[in-house]
């Protein structure tokens, strides 16, 4: 080996000792800075956590960020655009059909949930696509789950991109290099230094740690502060938007949009009369002056007259400048923005069609008969089964049987002891000729005597038969003395309270009574052969019952309490149906001769047509009087229902129910005049005549009425 080679040698063993002697120096003195470091930072850490609170937004990085800031304070950032600007939705990178099924769609910084938003279906798409302007370009956020319309500026970016160019024109120049290129050392897979990597690069930061224990700590007692929301940035909107910009206009839609602006009416010129200097013909003389200045403001044609002066600077300053301007912003705001189609349908388009009153009829016209005899007013009045007689029942207690055709009254029964009748009901039976007649807690059969002299003297049904249901009524005959004043009373039928209510079957055998005051037996149903009596209901539920009524064909027992209709089976005393008219009070109710619809009248002035087939609510609502409604009913064979109230009117309809499951047909026909009111009452019933299309009005004013064709 030579002299040179052995030189050499040499020279690299004593710089490969001196570097490695000075590696360890640096590594020693680099751990004792951190230790110091360390030492320092948990006195100051012992200090901040006694002294104040903390802030959920301290970050863990404060230290770190601002080393950045300071490094990077000579680079300028032009991209301002940030993505925590609309990252509502913090869950992460996570699929989105994880929330498939959930109320929420992730969770906000603050760790609440956000709810999911309402979903658009595919008709609301439909008409977002034509009517929305901003359709064409808006774009499904997946993240958080709704509509995210694009800018002008996004727009460009995606229309450069896909014609193959840089997504920042404005901002990146691919052929102009830089003048100094910095390379980090870092990231270079051969680096200039073969010094290694510092500890503190790849160890847990001790600082990290504490600061994490500092913010644990304030959360356990209670200092930890959450940061107020910012409030949202105000919105200012163009109050007359004329913007036909690419934004405003959607795909295939600008030459719609342009036909459908209308722009902003433009104030009227100045003519030849507003100038300051105008010429004669339009200065005004002493006479016009006088005039414009008695008339009304309104009444003027303009709100100046012109004025001649001989300069300009003598023109003085113009009062109605601000009132002037101030309309003008008015008829910008209300004058319209886009037209819209008009749809030219006249008025009588929207009057439902309804079919000419005298192709409906026969129906009750004018009065026929007047019937006098009563004086007091009117309770009841009930019709006989062949239509030939009537009874009605007054306060002046007494029960009249009139005779229809001549209005001659045949008998009169006077009550004794000064009780009165309340209610009167023809037996509907062929074979019987029986009056109900209600006196307080009785329930009399009376003998009308239109059954000739056969029927007087032949026993009624059951009469030998023992009653055996006295724990619910009493059948009996009257005392000698009650027989000896009324001797047409056959048979008494004692209840334990008053009754209010009475009906037939049409049978003629059954026959059913309300008492709303006689604990658990309110509804009762009597056989008149059989002298038996049910409780039908025993307990009357939410208010008391006010009427009760038998089907016409079927089985079924209908109950009105004061909002309510329950339809019970007979067979297996089940309830089948309830009724909701929706009123306050019922006053009466009637069932139709076919049994699928019911009338119901009630004190707050409404009438109301229920399908019992189609609903349980009123299928109409009528309300054409003016005052408590008292009575309602149909009639048996023609198409017809009436409606009687306080307001002294009867409201006479056509109502057509069809068999092919169409919706009843109820046309208004008459208005009937003629009672009056006495002690605010005015008519109290109405009966529809058997087999004609006659009605009988009873009023509070003693009277009673025919009305026919």
């Amino acid at each position: 080996m030579c002299i040179r080679e052995r030189y050499q040698r040499r020279v690299r063993d004593a710089g490969t000792q001196s570097m490695g002697a000075k590696r360890g120096l640096e590594e020693s003195e680099e751990e004792e800075e951190e230790e110091e470091m360390v030492e320092s930072e948990e006195d100051l850490l012992e200090e901040d956590v006694s002294d104040g609170e903390i802030d959920e937004h301290d970050s863990l990085d404060e230290e770190d960020e601002d080393d950045e800031e300071s490094e990077d304070e000579g680079v300028v950032d032009d991209d301002d655009s940030s993505d925590d600007e609309t990252m509502v939705n913090t869950v992460g990178n996570v699929p989105m059909r994880w929330y498939e099924g959930e109320d929420h769609i992730g969770y906000d910084r603050e760790g609440n949930k956000i709810a999911r938003p309402a979903t658009v279906d595919q008709i609301q798409d439909f008409v977002n696509k034509a009517d929305d302007p901003d359709y064409w370009r808006s774009v499904f956020d997946e993240l958080n789950q709704k509509n995210v319309v694009l800018t002008d500026e996004e727009l460009k970016t995606i229309t450069r991109i896909r014609s193959g160019g840089f997504a920042h024109s404005d901002k990146f120049d691919p052929f102009i290099m830089p003048a100094t290129m910095v390379v980090d050392p870092q990231e270079q897979a051969m680096p200039i230094s073969a010094a290694p990597k510092p500890k503190s690069s790849f160890i847990p930061s001790k600082w990290e740690a504490m600061r994490v224990r500092k913010m644990v700590k304030a959360i356990r007692e209670g200092r930890f502060t959450k940061r107020a929301a910012p409030p949202p940035a105000a919105q200012n909107y163009l109050i007359w938007d004329d913007d036909m910009s690419e934004h405003r206009t959607r795909r295939g839609g600008a030459e719609l949009l342009s036909k459908q602006h209308i722009p902003a009416p433009k104030p009227v010129l100045p003519g030849h009369g507003e100038s300051y200097n105008p010429s004669q013909e339009y200065l005004p003389t002493e006479q016009e002056r006088t005039e414009w200045e008695n008339l009304d403001p309104e009444e003027r044609e303009a709100a100046w007259i012109p004025t001649k002066f001989n300069s300009l600077r003598e023109v003085p300053a113009y009062q109605e400048f601000i009132r002037e301007a101030f309309n003008r912003c008015l008829d910008l705001y209300l004058c319209p923005r886009v037209r819209r189609m008009r749809h030219n349908i006249s008025s009588d388009a929207l009057i439902p069609k309804l079919p000419n009153p005298k192709e409906l009829e026969p129906f009750p016209k004018m009065l026929c008969t007047l019937y006098l005899g009563h004086t007091h007013r009117i309770r009841s009045i009930s019709f006989s089964k062949s239509g030939e007689y009537f009874a009605s029942a007054s306060d002046d207690c007494t029960i009249k049987i009139w005779e229809v055709d001549s209005g001659r009254c045949i008998r009169t029964v006077q009550i004794p002891d000064g009780n009165k009748c309340t209610m009167v009901c023809w037996c509907p039976s062929d074979k019987i000729h029986l009056l109900l007649a209600v006196v307080k807690e009785s329930v009399w059969l009376l003998d009308p005597g239109t059954g000739g002299s056969q029927n007087e003297n032949a026993p009624l049904p059951g009469s030998d038969v023992p009653c055996e249901t006295e724990d619910v009524a009493t059948w009996s005959k009257p005392s000698s003395h009650l027989a000896a004043e009324v001797p047409s009373l056959r048979t008494v039928l004692k209840l334990k309270a008053n009754v209010k209510h009475v009906s037939w079957h049409t049978k003629g055998d059954y026959l059913s009574t309300v008492t709303p005051d006689a604990a658990g037996m309110p509804v009762a149903v009597h056989s008149l052969s059989k002298r038996q009596s049910r409780v039908i209901l025993k307990k009357a539920r939410g208010a008391k019952v006010q009427q009760a009524m038998f089907h016409p064909t079927k089985a079924y027992f209908y109950v009105a309490t004061l909002q309510y209709i329950r339809v019970y089976n007979l067979k297996g005393m089940e309830l089948k149906q309830k009724l909701m008219p929706g009123v306050r009070q019922i006053s009466s109710f009637d069932v139709h001769p076919g049994g699928e619809n019911v009338l119901v009248g009630s004190y707050d002035r409404r009438v109301c047509w229920m399908d019992t087939e189609l609903s349980t609510k009123p299928y109409k609502i009528l309300r054409n009087h003016t005052e408590a409604i008292r009575q309602v009913a149909y009639h048996r064979k023609y198409p017809l229902f009436a409606s009687a109230a306080d307001d002294c009117l009867v409201h006479v309809f056509h109502g057509m129910v069809y068999n092919n499951f169409d919706n009843a047909l109820l046309v208004p026909v008459k208005i009937l005049r003629g009672h009056s009111t006495k002690h605010q009452l005015g008519i109290l019933d109405l009966k529809w005549h058997p087999t004609q299309p006659w009605l009988l009005t009873a009023g509070a004013d003693h009277t009673l009425r025919m009305w026919v064709p």
